[in-house]
């Protein structure tokens, strides 16, 4: 399965479809071992069974914004798309930039905008 062909103008919004059907966002403390102290953390994910759909979206979020990294790994059942701290929250911007039309999985968008709360607004 390849990415569908989708105008730019319309890519946010097939992102966010995708995100609020296969996404997930996590968030937390945790300790870390070589600093001997509590830190944050914040990770955005695509899931899929399909790793060159996976990769074509990569593509293409890299090209339409300002994501520098992210990282494309198989973990058990599946491919993962994965987005650490400023990555996930530019991937927050795109996404729900242009939501006039309220198109969009309320619970996935308020846990969202809990974990970029929860990192940026210490």
């Amino acid at each position: 399965m390849n990415l569908p062909k989708i105008p730019n103008k319309y890519f946010s919004h097939f992102v966010r479809g995708f995100f609020d059907g296969d996404g997930c966002i996590v968030y937390g403390n945790f300790f870390s071992k070589e600093r001997q102290k509590m830190k944050q953390y914040i990770q955005s994910a695509f899931i899929s069974a399909n790793q060159n759909f996976l990769n074509e979206l990569f593509i293409s979020l890299k090209r339409l914004t300002d994501i520098e990294g992210g990282s494309l790994r198989y973990s058990g059942r599946g491919w993962r798309l994965s987005f650490s701290i400023y990555d996930t929250k530019r991937l927050f911007s795109y996404i729900y930039q242009n939501t006039y039309d309220g198109i969009r999985m309320m619970r996935k968008k308020n846990k969202f905008e809990e974990a970029i709360n929860f990192y940026f607004n210490k």
